[in-house]
């Protein structure tokens, strides 16, 4: 290459646009969350948790009701 020519750099590409803020989730899906999660947990005995039957519920229920 001779020396009196100057390589030109790569183009700059623009940053990816930003996506949107999503919105808070639906109060209504929440609690149809805690409530799947306080059915399944009932299953817990199954599973070989000791007591788990009764104490997954009642840990669900202590921390979710008002």
């Amino acid at each position: 290459m001779p020396e009196n020519q100057t390589q030109t750099p790569p183009p700059i590409e623009p940053p990816p646009p930003i996506a949107p803020a999503t919105s808070p989730p639906n109060p209504e899906s929440q609690a149809r969350t805690w409530n799947m999660l306080c059915h399944l947990s009932a299953l817990a005995a199954l599973v070989g948790i000791p007591f788990g039957n009764i104490l997954g519920p009642l840990i669900v229920w202590q921390i979710k009701k008002k």
